[in-house]
């Protein structure tokens, strides 16, 4: 019990902290529970799990970029058909938006620059895009669309591999309600700890001053 405890308040937490962080970059709240609905909807569409989807939005929207759901699907799609994780091709997309192209690599995809232009191709498909963030991610996301990329995800939900990750998106979007509605208690228990050992810091500190204060007097008891 203590086990899952634990675990309903780490994954409760990291997802309480994602929705924090989106508010701040969207200026709303209210866009930002719309996103992190969102993204269940999808994890229960797709092989990754709902923690991975929702870091790398995270990442992507931090760095500028505020990708659609349609995107997301694209992108997924895309690392499917490559073997990848959701998270390996975030981090291959936000490096070429700074130039960097060595992870685009370990999705087929080969890159070569040509003063602010770049040249992408994927299976035969060479796409010259301007370098910036944005011009990189469509780019990257239109690759997604071929026809032997598109749909990959979706037939990788029919594999044992993509039942489990399901599975496990609802175990944790059952532990994020879990979190939500026990969020008092959580926050109850951990201020109590919290005071409980501020307390015994102050007795430590106390019984220090004390000793220092009263060490002369033991030393003295102590000589007769």
């Amino acid at each position: 019990l203590v086990t899952f405890g634990k675990s309903v308040f780490d994954i409760g937490s990291k997802f309480e902290k994602y929705e924090v962080v989106l508010t701040k970059a969207f200026q709303s709240q209210d866009k930002a529970v719309k996103s992190m609905n969102d993204l269940q909807k999808k994890a229960a569409e797709t092989p990754f799990t709902l923690d991975e989807l929702t870091g790398s939005y995270v990442k992507l929207v931090n760095r500028g970029l505020s990708p659609s759901m349609e995107s997301m699907t694209k992108m997924g799609d895309l690392a499917a058909s490559q073997g990848k994780g959701f998270d390996q091709l975030t981090e291959a997309i936000l490096d070429a938006g700074t130039g960097e192209f060595e992870r685009l690599k370990e999705f087929g995809i080969s890159a070569s620059k040509s003063g602010n232009q770049v040249e992408l191709s994927f299976k035969g498909i060479q796409k010259t895009v301007a370098l910036t963030p944005e011009a990189m991610q469509g780019a990257i996301e239109s690759f997604g669309e071929l026809d032997t990329v598109a749909g990959m995800m979706a037939t990788t939900m029919k594999t044992g591999e993509g039942g489990a990750s399901n599975f496990s998106d609802k175990v944790d979007a059952l532990k994020v309600m879990l979190y939500q509605g026990l969020t008092p208690v959580f926050k109850g228990v951990i201020g109590l700890g919290s005071q409980m050992i501020d307390g015994f810091i102050s007795l430590v500190d106390w019984t220090k001053k004390m000793w220092n204060a009263n060490q002369p007097l033991v030393e003295v008891i102590s000589s007769l």
